[in-house]
């Protein structure tokens, strides 16, 4: 059976679009916490980190963060690559919209009951979105390409390079969802007192953000296209 809008990537200018958006997407993630960061630094003028990322909805940094939510939501929507991919890469860029739409509910306040559930729906989005991601990097990135029929032994070991970063990556994601779910839910540690003062979610979801991008890096050969760049050579699609 075979689905609308899916394309099989023989042509170099399908390879090159793939490789573009596995690429923006990955920029996106790594700068994105980077980014919230610093523009609050400079723009409220005084260094401190906020409870999580999507506490920066509530600062002068909210447009980044939901513009690049959006983006990223977008470049997910458009991404087509195999059935199951489709799948999961659309569940994920749904689940971003979702996680723009509905805000975390707001650190330092009395927060209402309609900004509570506004807030679990937050939460249950932005699940959505690492475990999504998380399944693409440690298990969808690390498929052969049944199409391909002449496999050299340099792209062998290309590919099991690859394929640990990918499954490092994967982990790196899992892992943090973990310890996020453990920090907010296990009564002692959810004391908020001492999320105000270390900020541990904000770090777990920075290393969970950092570790999906890198996965679309290697994705979107972005490091042998820059080289390509430097050395002023054609880039070609592997």
């Amino acid at each position: 059976m075979k689905w609308a809008f899916v394309t099989k990537p023989g042509s170099a200018t399908l390879v090159r679009s793939y490789l573009f958006l596995r690429s923006g997407i990955g920029i996106i993630g790594v700068a994105l916490p980077v980014v919230l960061v610093i523009g609050a630094i400079i723009l409220d003028q005084r260094f401190e980190f906020l409870d999580s990322m999507s506490s920066y909805y509530y600062s002068v940094m909210r447009d980044v963060f939901v513009g690049s939510l959006w983006a990223i939501a977008i470049f997910l929507i458009c991404y087509r690559y195999d059935h199951l991919d489709d799948i999961v890469s659309s569940m994920a860029g749904f689940c971003a919209i979702g996680v723009s739409l509905f805000p975390t509910t707001p650190d330092g306040v009395a927060a209402t009951p309609q900004q509570e559930m506004i807030g679990e729906a937050h939460f249950l989005f932005a699940t959505g979105f690492l475990v999504a991601l998380a399944f693409m990097a440690g298990f969808l990135f690390t498929r052969g390409n049944p199409e391909k029929d002449k496999v050299t032994d340099t792209d062998r070991k290309r590919k099991r390079r690859n394929n640990l970063i990918y499954r490092i990556c994967g982990i790196t994601m899992v892992a943090c969802i973990l310890l996020a779910a453990l920090i907010l839910f296990v009564p002692y540690l959810s004391d908020n007192r001492w999320h105000h003062q270390y900020h541990p979610i904000f770090f777990i979801e920075f290393i969970a953000t950092w570790a999906f991008g890198w996965a679309w890096f290697v994705k979107g050969q972005t490091y042998s296209k820059l080289k390509a760049t430097i050395q002023r050579r054609p880039f070609i699609p592997r």
